[in-house]
């Protein structure tokens, strides 16, 4: 069978493309404060109970292609990308030490997930497991 060879031009045009930054996302810092509308999970303490949370409020920091996220409890940084660059373009899925972030950037909506729970969150100092949840709700620009 032979081998198909490809044009100069074209394999320098999908090279471009490749190592090109997504446009529309990035080059600026954007800052933006969040809120849950609803909240669920599995709660560890008394077995893997599924409950529902109080719904938080965070703050995000956009700084492409790095995600600052910040509430009252912890600071997290997320590495993002845009998966579905051609189809979605406005879809950023970020994913920082058992931590997602789905985020439209158009709508600015978002689903996040904590998935740690029990296969990874329990030690001999802290036998119950970190709680697994799965929130959504939308973003302001600040």
């Amino acid at each position: 069978m032979a081998m198909t060879s490809f044009p100069r031009p074209f394999l320098c045009a999908l090279m471009a493309l490749a190592f090109s930054t997504t446009p529309g996302i990035g080059q600026e810092k954007t800052a933006y404060v969040c809120a849950d509308d609803q909240a669920t999970g599995f709660d560890f303490k008394n077995g893997p109970n599924q409950v529902s949370f109080a719904p938080s409020k965070f703050t995000i920091v956009m700084d492409w292609p790095t995600l600052k996220f910040k509430n009252q409890i912890a600071e997290l940084t997320y590495t993002c990308s845009i998966p579905l660059e051609f189809s979605l373009p406005d879809l950023v899925q970020c994913v920082g030490m058992s931590n997602f972030i789905t985020f439209n950037s158009k709508t600015l909506k978002y689903y996040r997930a904590r998935m740690f729970g029990e296969i990874g969150g329990a030690t001999e100092k802290n036998p119950v497991p970190d709680q697994v949840y799965l929130a959504r709700g939308t973003c302001q620009k600040f």
